[in-house]
């Protein structure tokens, strides 16, 4: 019963995520930023899934969010379940589970996400515009998509740490 409600309740944050991020009131519209909450969503569910369950679980939100986002198709199917993978190996092998690495590996995955992004679609500008755009509009993105990060462990952690959630 409580692994029903767990994965009951990950799917309506999931819609939740979805909703956030593909509307078309953009509440951070004066910081710049355009954060990602599913990639805050999927970086939460990798901390506590095994390493095979967070890449297919990195696949169907790549998929997922290919189908919806206006970026070409293809790079977050990719992306997406390579940064699970990694997610997951990080915070089993090399990190302790806890709020501190929760923040230092989503502040660095979500900021190496939208920074590869705009460097695969935006190959042909100068440094000056790169650095520009990295810090006026990806850091924001990054920082606002980890503070979600860090709130949905939170979550996560208290509302079922007897739930050994699909290992």
């Amino acid at each position: 019963m409580a692994k029903r409600k767990y994965i009951l309740i990950n799917i309506v944050i999931a819609l939740l995520t979805f909703i956030l991020q593909y509307n078309s009131f953009n509440i951070f519209g004066s910081l710049n930023a355009t954060p990602m909450f599913s990639l805050g969503f999927i970086i939460v569910l990798s901390m506590f899934f095994s390493e095979f369950n967070s890449f297919f679980l990195g696949l169907l939100f790549g998929i997922i969010t290919d189908s919806v986002a206006t970026t070409a198709f293809g790079f977050n199917t990719i992306f997406m379940p390579l940064i699970c993978l990694g997610v997951s190996l990080l915070s089993h092998y090399l990190f302790n589970n806890n709020i501190k690495s929760c923040t230092v590996i989503s502040l660095l995955v979500s900021f190496s996400y939208f920074a590869v992004r705009f460097l695969i679609f935006y190959p042909s500008v100068n440094a000056k515009e790169v650095m520009t755009y990295l810090i006026k509009t990806d850091l924001p993105s990054a920082i606002i998509t980890s503070v979600f990060s860090v709130l949905l462990y939170l979550f996560e952690k208290r509302a079922f740490k007897d739930v050994q959630p699909l290992r």
